[in-house]
């Protein structure tokens, strides 16, 4: 299934909260506010515009969330992405949507360090979580990504829009009960260690307000209007994630927006703002289960899941094995470590030498061999770098739904990923390695492929010493990958 035929645009917005909920305490105001200074308290999020997410690029701004609402956040002087996802006092002058910083206060979020690895090649059930204390620091379990999630679904309409283009059983079944759904998606990607629970709401609900600027008011005064008529509705202030889905909004390219939780936070409520429109209504509504799944994701704390280039080449949610990337695809080693997805072993490699490993699929329900490599980088001197580098094998089965173009994903082929080894801060994501550079498939080929004939499969990372070489495949006995590290 593709990810996004159009150019659609998924704002992901990351914050840590430790206890702010957003509630609805305030009625809305319908005149324009006089600039004032003023003293504000709040977290320090960061907006991430995927309006070409198709292309893989993105940019990003700050804004200050508080109790009642967001707002954008000017200061030359300040340095917002030190305060990110910290709560913050703020004095500056308010105009009403943004406030120019005068002066910002907050304690500096604490530095977590990595751990070595234990040297040469050693094996641990990811399930069960039998990780030395080396490498727990990024291998944790989260408690929000175990277990039922709730989830309250709203349909939102506008005085001006009264349109309702989906029913409440038709994102039911999309989202709670259908075989091909949002919670059956989290149920097989999770080998039924999560999934979600809930309730959409029955009728449409109409705010007093029009669907103008929604970059501006989607977040803002239609999000504190929802809570408004919404508030002591049962099932409603207790959901850890709110779904506001609205019409098709003219003139908004923003299809999807959702802010990003704290890895492990079960308290801190999470919104996804998604819109209905005729492609994501169209074919089951898949386009709006895969939506629903990403924006569920950052919920849990992912970021999107990137591309590499061996020139180290950056792009933006280029994975096409991965639901936080371009593809609607279970998730990848990274991210099923970090949520606690992981069914079988994983070997961790460090230290000079040649290491023979058969991998199998990490999406296999069998728990029999490894189902993943994770390699300590170190630099030149030796010494072990925040890096690492993953390996893993796919097949095609049922969401990982392959095509003919992604041949290397289907046939036992080798996913390369780089990543950051402390999961904990929001900017750490993985990176999948294009080891094909420049074709014309750009990442749809990008794991190293099984080798044909008499040729070899091969990649080496000249800046930490690690080369790896598929040496076969099969359907029943997995694919046999040689690593040599040199440091």
């Amino acid at each position: 299934m593709t990810k996004r035929n159009l150019v659609t645009l998924t704002l992901a917005i990351a914050v840590f909260i430790g206890s702010i909920l957003m509630t609805p305490q305030i009625a809305l105001a319908q005149t324009t506010k006089t600039a004032k200074s003023e003293t504000i308290i709040g977290i320090v999020v960061r907006i991430v515009n995927d309006s070409n997410i198709a292309n893989s690029e993105s940019e990003s701004w700050y804004m200050l969330q508080t109790a009642k609402r967001f707002y954008y956040l000017d200061g030359d002087n300040e340095d917002f992405s030190a305060a990110e996802g910290q709560l913050v006092k703020i004095q500056g002058v308010n105009d009403g949507n943004r406030i120019s910083v005068r002066e910002m206060d907050f304690t500096p979020k604490e530095t977590r360090s990595f751990g070595e690895f234990p040297q040469g090649q050693n094996e641990f059930d990811s399930e069960s979580k039998r990780f030395p204390a080396q490498v727990s620091n990024f291998l944790g379990v989260p408690a929000s990504t175990m277990g039922i999630r709730s989830v309250y679904i709203v349909n939102v309409n506008f005085q001006n829009d009264p349109s309702t283009p989906a029913t409440a059983e038709m994102i039911n079944t999309a989202v709670f009960t259908g075989s091909y759904s949002a919670n059956n998606f989290f149920q097989e990607a999770s080998f039924y260690k999560f999934g979600i629970s809930g309730t959409v709401h029955p009728n449409w609900i109409t705010i007093p307000i029009s669907n103008a600027n929604c970059l501006d008011n989607m977040t803002a005064s239609w999000t504190q209007a929802v809570n408004n008529i919404m508030a002591g509705t049962p099932g409603w202030d207790q959901a850890l994630s709110r779904v506001i889905n609205w019409p098709e909004i003219p003139g908004c390219n923003y299809s999807a927006l959702g802010t990003v939780g704290s890895r492990g936070n079960t308290e801190t409520v999470q919104y996804s703002w998604l819109q209905l429109t005729p492609s994501t209504l169209a074919n089951g509504m898949a386009y709006y289960i895969d939506y629903f799944c990403h924006e569920e994701g950052h919920h849990l704390g992912n970021n999107h899941s990137g591309g590499i280039t061996p020139a180290g080449t950056v792009t933006d949610a280029s994975d096409r094995a991965d639901f936080m990337g371009i593809r609607f695809r279970y998730p990848n080693l990274y991210n099923r470590l970090a949520l606690g997805w992981s069914n079988g072993k994983v070997a961790t490699l460090s230290g000079p030498g040649s290491y023979t490993i058969t991998l199998f699929p990490t999406d296999h329900t069998a728990r029999r061999g490894i189902k993943g490599v994770i390699i300590q980088l170190k630099d030149s001197s030796g010494n072990s770098s925040p890096q690492f580098m993953s390996l893993e094998t796919r097949r095609k089965f049922r969401y990982d739904d392959f095509h003919a173009q992604y041949n290397a994903y289907i046939f036992g082929g080798i996913g390369i990923r780089y990543g950051a080894v402390d999961m904990a801060p929001n900017a750490s994501r993985p990176f999948l390695l294009d080891t094909t550079p420049g074709s014309l498939t750009g990442f749809d080929d990008a794991p190293l492929a099984v080798p044909m004939l008499d040729q070899r499969s091969i990649y080496t990372d000249l800046q930490y010493g690690v080369t790896v070489e598929v040496i076969s495949h099969s359907l029943v006995g997995g694919t046999k990958v040689l690593v040599t590290l040199t440091r």
